[in-house]
């Protein structure tokens, strides 16, 4: 696929991109295996694995900072080139550079590099393999069936559940020990938001993943205020879609009330209130979090960017709300899909996604083009901000209905 985009691209010849591509991504592929079986036999692999995962997203974020600088001229040849020996990633990549026609004169070592360490990776793999623990295994195979499970029954959050159910648990760091020796509040009222704080402090992953997705957003919602036409209604829908993927980083307390009612028993209150506070803690960490990351758009050119924050905040986090309290496929999907062509699964899919779909759409048309019905263009920020918080008000009052239904079928 790598050679025939590049090829395509008109950035060399298929001929010799397939060979170059093709020995690079069989070594990666095998080194990948070899990865994991070592994290499968050692706890201790795991862990350091667990914890350097935040460092290995920034360094995927600032990489693709780094090629969009380069594609507007800002390149750091230093820098690349130091890329390009670091490790296994950079040795696979420049005999396709060789082959794409780009000055890599020593591409025969890295790709030498390459193989031998592949090479010292199977040997090694070969012991590894046989100290794998059984139980590890057998957990393994039931992930694996309940993963085809949630895929046939395109069921996202069941293949999520299956992937995670049967990881270890680790051990807490000064920050999670300091948390859960915290008394909770007396009352009842916090006590969801509550929960809320200190499952973000526990899992700090959650809300340093929300916080990367959203500066990619930030720059997608960039490009659509220096953009007119149908790439702003691109660009919009972008930013709108990792807004929203960074809300849900921050809803899992609801998405574990939603998948089992008697979670919330302990409360005297109705079950449908209890849906609405789960979006107190994630509204306001989302709006600050997004205002913080807005600041420098501001200074440099629209002053009203941190106002889109308090507008798209609230629709991002009903959009998640309203996966959460998702409804289960009905029957007549079920049956319409032959009808239509085998097409039950993208019924299926969509059935599942339409509240993320509203709200992202209402973001992309609120936000990047004029409004509808008479309403005044989308140039005026107020408007923005109250036909933004509507819809949330609307997509709120949907979150109702559905656990409503939940309790009371």
């Amino acid at each position: 696929m790598g050679a025939l985009l590049i090829a395509a691209a008109g950035l060399g010849r298929i001929g010799l991109l397939m060979p170059a591509c093709l020995g690079p991504a069989v070594c990666l592929a095998l080194l990948a295996v070899v990865g994991a079986a070592v994290v499968e036999r050692s706890r201790k692999a795991a862990d350091r694995l667990h914890r350097a995962t935040p460092v290995l997203l920034l360094a995927v974020l600032l990489s693709a900072v780094q090629a969009v600088a380069a594609a507007q001229g800002h390149r750091s040849k230093a820098l690349e080139t130091g890329e390009l020996w670091s490790g296994p990633w950079g040795w696979a990549a420049q005999p396709v550079l060789a082959a794409a026609g780009r000055s890599t004169p020593l591409w025969p070592a890295a790709l030498a590099l390459l193989v031998t360490a592949t090479a010292a990776a199977l040997v090694y793999a070969a012991k590894v393999v046989d100290e794998v623990p059984v139980a590890v295994l057998r957990g393994r195979a039931r992930a694996s069936g309940g993963v085809l499970a949630g895929i046939l029954a395109v069921d996202m959050r069941s293949v999520r559940l299956s992937m995670t159910g049967g990881l270890e648990v680790r051990g807490r760091g000064r920050v999670q020990q300091w948390a859960a020796r915290l008394s909770p509040p007396r009352s009842p009222g916090l006590l969801i938001a509550w929960r809320h704080t200190l499952g973000l402090i526990m899992n700090p992953r959650r809300p340093g993943l929300m916080a990367l997705l959203l500066v990619p957003a930030g720059a997608a919602a960039w490009a659509a205020a220096e953009t007119q036409g149908g790439t702003a209604y691109l660009t919009a829908a972008l930013a709108a879609l990792l807004g929203y993927f960074a809300a849900a980083q921050l809803l899992e307390p609801a998405r574990l009330d939603a998948d089992d009612v008697r979670r919330t028993a302990w409360s005297p209150r109705p079950y449908e209130r209890l849906t609405l506070e789960h979006a107190l803690v994630p509204t306001l960490v989302l709006v600050v979090t997004g205002c913080l990351l807005a600041v420098p758009c501001a200074l440099a050119a629209h002053a009203t960017a941190p106002l889109i924050v308090l507008a798209a905040a609230p629709v991002l986090v009903a959009a998640g709300l309203l996966s959460a309290y998702r409804s289960p496929v009905p029957m007549w999907v079920l049956y319409a899909g032959p009808m239509l062509g085998d097409a039950g699964p993208i019924l299926a899919m969509l059935w599942y996604a339409i509240g993320p779909m509203v709200g992202v759409t209402g973001l992309t048309v609120l936000l990047a083009g004029p409004f509808t019905a008479g309403i005044p263009q989308a140039a005026d920020p107020l408007g923005r901000l109250a036909a933004c918080w509507l819809l949330a008000l609307l997509m709120f009052r949907w979150v109702l209905g559905r656990a409503h239904k939940r309790v009371r079928p």
